[in-house]
């Protein structure tokens, strides 16, 4: 994935189709964690201790207020029925519970780099 320009449209524009208004910080958040998840896949087994961190860094906060917020995010997209569906069209299949972090990060980068391979 050499465009970062195209991705970081990609992945502001899947966030946002997941009903995470960007107006809150977990929206910044989450689009910065699926750009690098998507970039490098391994880095997803190292969420906490290496995405948050570098978010953190990225937006001038701490990795605890990373975490919270991108949860937030995550629950506002699972209270919206809008959210929910679309969340489920990228994974595939029908989630019956609220996803953690890593599990949406991976959901929404995976659908991201195959969005990416498919137009190559």
């Amino acid at each position: 994935m050499e465009d970062n320009e195209n991705l970081e449209n990609l992945v502001k524009r899947e966030i946002d189709r997941l009903h995470i208004p960007p107006t809150i910080r977990g929206h910044s958040y989450l689009v910065y964690i699926v750009e690098q998840a998507a970039l490098t896949p391994d880095r997803l087994t190292g969420i906490t201790k290496d995405l948050y961190r570098e978010t953190a860094r990225q937006f001038h906060t701490n990795w605890n207020a990373v975490e919270r917020s991108s949860r937030s995010a995550i629950a506002l997209c699972w209270a919206s029925d809008a959210g929910r569906k679309r969340l489920c069209t990228l994974a595939g299949c029908q989630l019956t519970e609220r996803p953690s972090t890593s599990a949406f990060v991976r959901t929404v980068a995976m659908y991201i780099v195959n969005c990416f391979s498919s137009d190559a």
